[in-house]
């Protein structure tokens, strides 16, 4: 999935940045570690244009008793940015309110592919249909 999202923005012309919790990296599903660009809280949702909550399962679970994580996820649903997202992710989006109100900016990645869709959608820059329901909070 990671790598799918880094081809489809580089297909674009778009930079795609990860961050996580750790500086040190994050362990992707074949097992090896990928490095980072930024610290979840040195890189704080508003400073991108779209964000990709892609967690394993495991992952999830730890990112939701994470102040900087929810924060993260719940600016980025505030702000009205697209949000891709995989199953994984709905602990987090529960943890922060959100997983009721997935809208059209909410783009599930069942695989690599998808993420070819949601690149496009990001060329919008934000899903400002949300922002209604967003000011109602």
């Amino acid at each position: 999935m990671v790598k799918g999202l880094q081809e489809a923005a580089k297909t674009e012309g778009a930079a795609c940045a990860i961050i996580a919790p750790k500086i040190s990296g994050v362990k992707l599903s074949d097992d090896k570690m990928y490095p980072v660009d930024e610290k979840i809280g040195a890189g704080p949702a508003v400073v991108f244009d779209a964000v990709a909550v892609i967690p394993s399962k495991a992952g999830a679970e730890l990112l939701k008793a994470d102040g900087a994580s929810k924060d993260f996820v719940a600016d980025a649903f505030a702000h009205c940015k697209f949000i891709a997202y995989n199953e994984d992710a709905m602990p987090l989006f529960k943890a922060v309110s959100i997983d009721g109100d997935l809208d059209g900016g909410c783009i599930k990645l069942a695989k690599a592919e998808d993420a070819k869709a949601f690149i496009k959608a990001c060329g919008k820059l934000r899903f400002w249909e949300r922002e209604p329901k967003v000011n109602k909070r």
